[in-house]
């Protein structure tokens, strides 16, 4: 009999505990990447594409369960991981264990007789006396360089490299700095600052090419600017610029949304004869934001939008809508504009609106974005480069790089506390006498000793006793001063794994039952059976489906 997708439905008791199944099946996978002595984890896929990480939230993301029920428990996990990741940029494993220790610890309390609303709410207030804790305890950076790289190699799971790098990238950009990631093209990792108004678009056609052997097109002396909003492809568009830039014998950098036909040939013929010194790059971004990155560089150049739509059309050019810089350096994917000539105030007045909106952002998508246009107002743009002696190696260090730059903004947000797992330990410690459930907070901490091959036990309970910041040092074996360590972790991060960890384990209190949508012969099989087959497409309309290997041509 043919296999049939159906829904499947399991009880409370029945539901909860394949639930709980798929939770503890990624958390056991996740938690062995905890800590200094944490292990890789190997992802090999079917396509040949293998990598290695030690990235929780990487690994969580490529755990899928046949058992659609268990699934249900990975994706809650999953979810739980990628708000702490998305808002904090750490703790991703941390809070899969602490998430999995809460819906153990509360499955337990509800076999034992306890409701499952009365052990919810519990979960709840310990996540509110967490938070609150968290809150008093905490202490801010304050531009502490030295702090920033003990967070950052923290974060990137002790790799001093990477750590070192990134704190040097935010004493030399600043807090509201913007940090690009590449990989290294010269199997080296550095660091590279590009001061000046940097944009990741580069120049429209090789022609433009000034610098053979870097790849480059560099203009400098007194250069023009001219921001143009729309496709450019009669010569008419821009005649007045380029006959300006020639009677003044002025390079020009033309910045638009595209150019085409008769207005690219000129331009590339007039610049091969020497007539004209020109580039012309694609302006960033697109929409509403390619705008306002439009308007950014104006401002910075001291020149204007040139735009029917602003009353500024091409058929009144005025010299004056051109802004000015001293030097301009386009790659193929980078322009640089440097010491623009636009009015201080009004640079310094358009950084402090746009550092504004950082502070507003609804997301960190949106955050990123604000935080490049301000760099370009500011400091500048720093670019790592990352290298490893394997690809594998690169992505993973990529990875940690990312995280442990999301972590350092989240510690200039919040502050610090100690690290190692000890703050959670000691929030626990502080709530146990109204709650048992609080020593789930415990979990991070034990896990780091386990990954050491430790066990906690008595004395080293009375170790934690001896002082407000004691804790296990698992990178040296020592039990010792954490802060004094440099092994410090934001404030911010704790706070999201703590959050996110007990929003999952309430909506785990919260099953009533489950519906899975599931494949079989009509009885409810108990994993969930094979994937439903892709359907097969149908050929196209008028004539068999195009074979293997073949081009579409293009309809003129």
């Amino acid at each position: 009999m043919d296999n049939k997708v159906f829904q499947g439905i399991k009880n409370e008791k029945e539901a909860r505990e394949a639930f709980l199944k798929g939770v503890n099946i990624t958390n056991d996978l996740a938690k062995v990447t905890l800590g200094p002595q944490g292990r890789h984890i190997i992802s090999n896929h079917i396509n040949g594409h293998m990598w290695a990480t030690k990235d929780g939230a990487k690994v969580i993301r490529e755990i899928r369960l046949a058992d659609k029920y268990q699934d249900a428990g990975v994706r809650m996990i999953r979810d739980a991981a990628q708000k702490t990741a998305n808002s904090a940029g750490d703790a991703t494993t941390t809070t899969c264990i602490l998430a999995a220790a809460m819906m153990n610890a509360a499955n337990e309390a509800i076999q034992n007789g306890q409701s499952p609303i009365a052990v919810k709410d519990e979960i709840e207030l310990i996540v509110k006396e967490a938070v609150r804790w968290i809150a008093d305890n905490s202490v801010k950076i304050n531009g502490d360089v030295e702090k920033i790289k003990q967070i950052a190699t923290i974060s990137s799971n002790n790799n001093i490299e990477i750590g070192t790098l990134i704190a040097d990238a935010f004493a030399q950009i600043g807090e509201d700095g913007q940090i690009d990631l590449r990989k290294s093209q010269i199997n080296k990792t550095f660091m590279e600052v590009l001061g000046g108004f940097y944009f990741p678009k580069g120049m429209m056609h090789p022609y433009f090419i000034t610098n053979p052997a870097k790849a480059e097109c560099v203009l400098e002396g007194e250069v023009l600017i001219m921001v143009y909003d729309k496709v450019i492809s009669k010569v008419e568009d821009i005649l007045p610029a380029l006959n300006y830039a020639v009677v003044n014998d002025k390079p020009l950098l033309l910045i638009c949304s595209h150019i085409e036909g008769e207005a690219l040939a000129t331009v590339v013929q007039n610049k091969e004869q020497g007539k004209l010194k020109i580039c012309v790059v694609q302006a960033p971004e697109s929409g509403a934001k390619r705008y306002e990155m439009m308007q950014d560089i104006a401002v910075f150049t001291g020149g204007k939008i040139i735009s029917e739509d602003n009353g500024r059309p091409m058929s009144e050019f005025n010299h004056e809508w051109l802004g000015l810089c001293e030097k301009v350096v386009i790659g193929k994917n980078k322009t640089i504009v440097i010491n623009g000539q636009g009015n201080p105030e009004e640079i310094k007045d358009k950084a402090e609106e746009i550092k504004q909106g950082i502070a507003e952002a609804v997301s960190d998508f949106e955050r990123e974005y604000l935080r490049s246009r301000a760099a370009s107002m500011g400091k500048g743009v720093a670019i790592l480069h990352i290298a490893a002696a394997t690809e594998i190696e690169t992505d993973a260090n990529l990875d940690l790089a990312e995280d442990s730059i999301l972590a350092v903004r989240s510690a200039l947000e919040e502050g610090y506390l100690p690290g190692g797992g000890i703050t959670y330990f000691k929030i626990s410690e502080t709530l146990l006498e109204t709650s048992t459930l609080a020593t789930s907070l415990q979990a991070p901490f034990k896990q780091i000793l386990e990954n050491s091959s430790m066990e906690l036990t008595h004395e080293y309970i009375d170790y934690l006793s001896l002082e407000d910041n004691y804790g296990y040092n698992a990178k040296s074996d020592r039990w010792q001063d954490m802060v004094e360590a440099g092994i410090i972790e934001p404030a911010k991060v704790i706070r999201n794994a703590v959050e996110n960890a007990g929003s999952a384990a309430v909506m785990f209190c919260n099953i009533g039952g489950m519906i899975a949508e599931v494949v079989g012969n009509g009885i409810d099989p108990a994993g969930g059976g094979p994937p439903r087959p892709a359907p097969r497409r149908p050929p196209r309309p008028g004539g068999p489906a195009r074979p293997p290997g073949a081009r579409a041509r293009a309809v003129n």
